[in-house]
């Protein structure tokens, strides 16, 4: 699973640091949502993976640790978050100027648009 890991944090810094190559075989990624998602995923994963090893002998060092990693999982959860929320309010802007382009034209009032 750590192999997995370190897989994905390879593809999270290709993906933001806007690699060419990268982006030619996984050209979904250009998405807003797709990255938010990608990075929620792993997020999700990290945080599931948080106790599972006890590399340091010491309690304390083993803790502080643990409380590193799950520090870092929630920063990655709240960095897919942001891209997601992004995503979905560049969409709504865009659907709110449609919108807006049928009431000026006359088409469609107002009220009766959700």
């Amino acid at each position: 699973l750590n192999l997995y890991g370190l897989g994905f944090a390879f593809m999270v810094v290709m993906i933001e640091t806007k690699w060419k190559p990268f982006y030619k075989h996984f050209p979904g990624f250009k998405n807003w949502a797709a990255r938010g998602l990608f990075l929620i995923f792993i997020g999700i994963l990290s945080l599931g993976l948080v106790g599972g090893s006890d590399l340091f002998d010491d309690p304390d060092v083993r803790q502080t640790f643990r409380d590193v990693r799950e520090i870092l999982a929630y920063c990655i959860f709240g960095i897919g978050m942001i891209y997601l929320v992004g995503e979905i309010l560049c969409i709504r802007r865009k659907l709110k100027n449609v919108k807006r382009k049928y009431v000026e034209d006359g088409t469609v009032f107002e009220s009766s648009l959700v």
